[in-house]
């Protein structure tokens, strides 16, 4: 019969990767990790993983004990927390992942205030363009932006990240300034590729009016939109009260029509059972999109 030490070290070992990390994590050595494996290939009898001096493959039927393993693992987790769910305090590793420009600007205040309200939890925060896999990669939440595809995964929206735009004096002098999202279409705008076509929707009139721009940058980094903006390249979609906003620098344009929000979510595994270190950081993000609207 398989025993705990066995799954748990199995389980860590698929989602790092690594021996090396997975010995980082259970506070042990890594050869005593890959003794831990090799016994229970040995009393399995299967080949649970193919490695070699760069990579861990895991074989198909180590992929399906390793299904059963996080379901052992969870249901341990959930055991042992029931009786801390109610009344515990916050506590112990908390993983979250989200895209890197959000991550940036905001998560990581919000991290830095969690933390300093509940100093018994540590934080492993993953920013990255890629769309993460929480439960293979062992992640407790993710934070994400826009309109969710169908999930078995748990989402909660948190608030709205509202748009605004912007252009730099020098560009306004020498272009003008657009009266009607219309006029965009004679000016140049900094495209932010991210896979989406080049349409910015405004409220005119109480409607969505879908207006396509061009421009002559296209940059896959907010950063780098927001830079390319205050050296007067062009206008530039930009959350508005970004905290590296300089208004000496940048001009806010075409304020009287509204651009649609973009959502935000908490994206996590299971709404049946929240430990309550990700319960009070959710509750946290939740008050801190409140001043995500800023004017």
């Amino acid at each position: 019969m398989m025993e705990i030490l066995e799954i748990n070290t199995f389980v860590k070992l698929v989602q790092t990767g690594s021996f090396t990390r997975t010995a980082e994590i259970l506070g042990t050595q890594k050869s005593n990790v890959s003794r831990v494996i090799s016994n229970l290939e040995k009393k399995l009898q299967v080949r649970l993983l193919e490695r070699n001096t760069r990579t861990l493959v895991i074989t198909p039927i180590g992929q399906s004990i390793y299904e059963k393993c996080v379901l052992i693992m969870d249901t341990l987790t959930e055991a042992e927390s029931l009786a801390k769910q109610e009344w515990g305090e916050p506590q112990g590793l908390l993983r979250l992942t989200c895209g890197v420009e959000f991550g940036m600007l905001f998560v990581s205040k919000w991290i830095n205030h969690f933390m300093q309200t509940h100093p018994q939890v540590t934080v492993e925060a993953n920013y990255t363009s890629k769309l993460v896999d929480l439960i293979h990669e062992g992640f407790d939440l993710a934070i994400r932006l826009g309109e969710l595809d169908d999930s078995t995964l748990i989402a909660k929206r948190l608030g709205q990240l509202q748009y605004g735009l912007y252009a730099a004096p020098s560009y306004i002098e020498k272009h003008g300034i657009p009266r009607h999202p219309q006029e965009l279409t004679n000016h140049n705008c900094i495209i932010f590729n991210a896979g989406l076509k080049n349409i910015w929707p405004f409220f005119v009139d109480k409607k969505v009016e879908e207006v396509q721009v061009n421009g002559s940058l296209k940059i896959n980094n907010l950063f780098a939109v927001l830079s390319a903006a205050e050296q007067g390249f062009g206008v530039a979609r930009l959350p508005i009260g970004l905290p590296e906003r300089d208004e000496k620098k940048l001009v806010r344009i075409l304020g009287e029509f509204d651009v649609p929000a973009i959502p935000v979510y908490a994206v996590f595994p299971s709404q049946r059972f929240l430990t309550p270190k990700v319960r009070a950081f959710i509750e946290l993000a939740a008050s801190e999109c409140e001043q995500l609207v800023l004017t």
